[in-house]
């Protein structure tokens, strides 16, 4: 699926003729490149030959890396015809390497496979970790759909949710995510009895029911008022279950889009 260059010239800028050439710049060393180059692997074999990767250890090719001034890795570059298409850095997640791809790809020369859909909540919570599990079970060592999954298993297990994602550290490309997963379990698996008393108690008690129940409008609404009042009551509870939410539900959700703006002015 890939290989690591040997000849520069021929292994890249000659055959980006033919196909495009997506350059890995890695090391050994580097964590983020280890977590971002199996991604890599299995979109270039999923692509069949439209695009090919190339490694280049910046290590073993100090000369190539100040040439293209590499400041930090990884660093993949996407050649064609010898121009320079587009590049990132950092440990994307599959699911933005697929969209990455598909924008600066050639039109036709994008991987073939369409990429499992994220799961979302407008068809109800079940049919939404239903969707999620079905795509995990048809690549179950898939880290970004095990991640997909807990973000909406979350909502219904906090406990599974957390346990899901329990091996996933800052280097995984989506660790934001992982964070948000976490945050939510945190204040959703404790039950009532666990929450000390305080005047912001019940309220933050009506959030969280609120959402487990799915209403996540409303769930806003009272943390959000809980923040103006007390924004510290159970080590910020209200704080990390909005963060969570708005998070999982992503920055176009009308909730995360109403209450978003609210919630930074109460936390700051």
């Amino acid at each position: 699926m890939s290989y690591e260059v040997q000849d520069f010239q021929q292994d890249v800028i000659e055959a980006s003729n033919s196909v495009p050439v997506l350059v890995d710049f890695w090391a050994e060393w580097c964590g983020p490149c280890k977590a971002l180059g199996p991604t890599l692997e299995k979109l270039a074999g999923e692509a069949q030959g439209r695009w090919k990767l190339v490694k280049v250890n910046v290590d073993q090719n100090q000369e190539l890396a100040q040439a293209f001034q590499i400041r930090g890795i990884p660093n993949c570059k996407l050649v064609h015809e010898g121009r320079l298409l587009g590049e990132f850095s950092g440990a994307l997640p599959e699911s933005q390497l697929r969209e990455w791809l598909q924008q600066h790809l050639p039109e036709g020369m994008a991987d073939a496979p369409d990429a499992p859909a994220e799961p979302t909540l407008a068809g109800g919570l079940d049919n939404a970790i239903e969707q999620a599990r079905a795509a995990l079970e048809h690549d179950p060592g898939n880290a970004d759909l095990r991640t997909r999954l807990a973000s909406v298993e979350v909502l219904r297990d906090p406990a599974q949710a957390r346990e899901r994602v329990a091996d996933l550290n800052e280097d995984y490309g989506d660790f934001d995510r992982v964070t948000a997963i976490r945050n939510l379990a945190d204040v959703l698996e404790p039950g009532p009895e666990s929450w000390p008393a305080g005047a912001q108690r019940e309220t933050v008690l009506r959030g969280l029911d609120a959402i487990r129940g799915g209403d996540f409008a409303a769930a806003a609404e009272v943390l959000v008022d809980s923040l103006f009042e007390d924004r510290n009551y159970g080590e910020q509870a209200a704080r990390r279950a909005l963060a969570g939410l708005f998070n999982i539900l992503g920055r176009e959700h009308p909730v995360t889009r109403e209450y978003r703006r609210r919630f930074h002015m109460a936390v700051h």
